[in-house]
């Protein structure tokens, strides 16, 4: 099984960074291959950032389908291009952020969502609606750590994630926590033993790209996709500027 990762930010080869968590969260026989954007932000963290990355994350999904991958997953919780990528190809696209409180919400009566930006809270509040979530999140909460600036001292940002948790547990009431940036990959654990020292043990803290990893996994292995009356292929017409776009909806129009 062949798996796309689309990270939805513009990135010079020499900083393409590792699969990291991702690779050893992905079972034997399941190929990663992680991919940037020619065009687009540094960093999704709002409505520009995510307008601006979702031509080029439907111009990846596109390829990814052209060259025979099984499934895409957009490395990003804000999920941009998520529904406009699932309207161009047939192959199933899974989005970190709606995986991740698919999850959240199966796991536990409510779940809080833990950002980088307080900027962002609106906008995951309104995703909660898109997704039929509003009724289950509980809070979204944030720590105020630019996105680009999570890993300068992961150790502290660890820590503020883990504090912004407990708030969420103590004066929202949430009973999963779902951390709200794939940059956090990889910390999980570390944070669900820090809520269980501070008297919070069994509440599960859910990593949004592993979770649409798995379901990317399990929705090949099933024979199943996003429904094409849901999100129906577009009809192809010339779209000044974006001849790269339109030559590839030629291709897989089927």
């Amino acid at each position: 099984m062949k798996v796309l990762v689309i990270s939805p930010v513009a990135r010079r080869p020499e900083e393409h960074l590792p699969l990291g968590g991702l690779a050893t969260a992905a079972r034997p026989g399941t190929s990663l291959e992680k991919v940037y954007l020619d065009h687009g932000p540094a960093s999704v963290e709002g409505e520009l950032d995510r307008a601006l990355a979702t031509p080029g994350v439907v111009i990846r999904a596109c390829e990814a389908e052209q060259q025979g991958f099984d499934a895409v997953m957009i490395y990003c919780v804000a999920d941009p291009g998520l529904q406009e990528a699932r309207q161009a190809v047939h192959i199933p696209v899974v989005g970190a952020g709606q995986a991740g409180m698919l999850v959240g919400a199966l796991l536990g009566q409510r779940f809080s969502l833990v950002s980088p930006l307080s900027s962002s809270i609106l906008f995951y509040e309104n995703q909660s609606k898109v997704y039929g979530l509003e009724g289950k999140l509980a809070s979204v909460r944030a720590v105020d750590i630019p996105v680009l600036e999570l890993d300068h001292a992961p150790e502290v940002s660890m820590r503020a994630f883990a504090q912004a948790s407990v708030q969420a547990i103590e004066e929202d009431g949430a009973h999963v926590i779902v951390l709200g940036c794939t940059g956090t990959t990889g910390w999980g654990p570390r944070i669900a033993e820090e809520l269980e020292s501070k008297g919070y043990p069994g509440i599960p803290v859910v990593e949004p790209a592993i979770c649409a990893l798995k379901l990317c996994e399990a929705l090949v292995d099933m024979g199943l996709a996003h429904s094409k009356r849901t999100y129906p292929s577009p009809r192809v017409k010339p779209t000044t500027g974006y001849d790269r776009l339109y030559d590839l909806l030629m291709t897989l129009e089927h």
